[in-house]
């Protein structure tokens, strides 16, 4: 009930959908990492993102893959194939 409550408190007239919301996600998490403040330049993202469960979770694993990413701790491709090669059971 209080979660509820709260997201209608958040409700504005003016909201963004879901899909709206999953195109701007990459660009407000450059943003971020960027050490930009993406809440301010893009309010209606931010709060669909406090509104939207799922939103959030998509934005939560882009964000956490982009900061892997430039901290260099994502393998690269042909590592990649060769640890699923190796996850495969055997035929």
């Amino acid at each position: 009930m209080k979660q509820l409550l709260e997201a209608i408190a958040l409700t504005q007239d003016d909201e963004i959908d879901c899909s709206t919301c999953l195109d701007l996600v990459p660009i407000y998490v450059d943003r971020e990492l960027a050490g930009a403040d993406p809440a301010r330049e893009l309010p209606a993202l931010r709060q669909h993102l406090a509104v939207c469960r799922e939103c959030l979770e998509e934005y939560e694993a882009l964000r956490e893959l982009a900061r892997l990413e430039a901290a260099g701790g994502l393998p690269g491709r042909q590592e990649l194939l060769r640890q699923l090669r190796q996850q495969r059971p055997s035929a």
